[in-house]
């Protein structure tokens, strides 16, 4: 899940669509799953890890999410207990350490980045300030 990697397989990933669907303009990469919940970048991950990183380049938004979603991804089993779920990576480590705390588990999240910013992957286009127009007199 390198965020280079990433965004090439994004930037790739466009002119296979607009071939396939040439009456249906791409406008954007879209896609939900347990790797955009964005409590793994606030609560759970290093800031340096590239779920962290990939996340912040794109734009993520809620979705619903469902007791134990996503777990068969990170523990290949639906459900985990700690204490007696084994970890064997990092990720789950990290995970297992959340809940262990008596954290709540949101198990997904979406994200979208616009075709027109593809180009500026790696400037985390979505996460620069927003400027308020400047004041006019009245």
């Amino acid at each position: 899940m390198a965020p280079d990697l990433c965004a090439d397989s994004m930037r790739r990933a466009v002119p296979l669509f607009q071939a396939r669907n040439p009456d249906k303009p791409i406008r954007a990469v879209s896609c939900n799953s347990w790797i955009f919940n964005n409590q793994l970048e606030y609560a759970i991950l290093p800031p340096g890890s590239n779920l962290v990183l990939f996340q912040r380049e794109v734009y993520l938004y809620p979705t619903p999410t469902w007791e134990n979603g996503g777990f068969w991804f990170i523990f290949q089993q639906d459900r985990v207990t700690p204490g007696v779920t084994q970890c064997k990576t990092s990720l789950q480590r990290a995970v297992m350490d959340f809940l262990a705390a008596g954290n709540k588990w949101r198990s997904n999240g979406g994200m979208f980045m616009l075709i027109e910013d593809l180009p500026r992957f790696g400037s985390q286009p979505y996460r620069r300030a927003w400027l308020p127009a400047p004041l006019q007199s009245l």
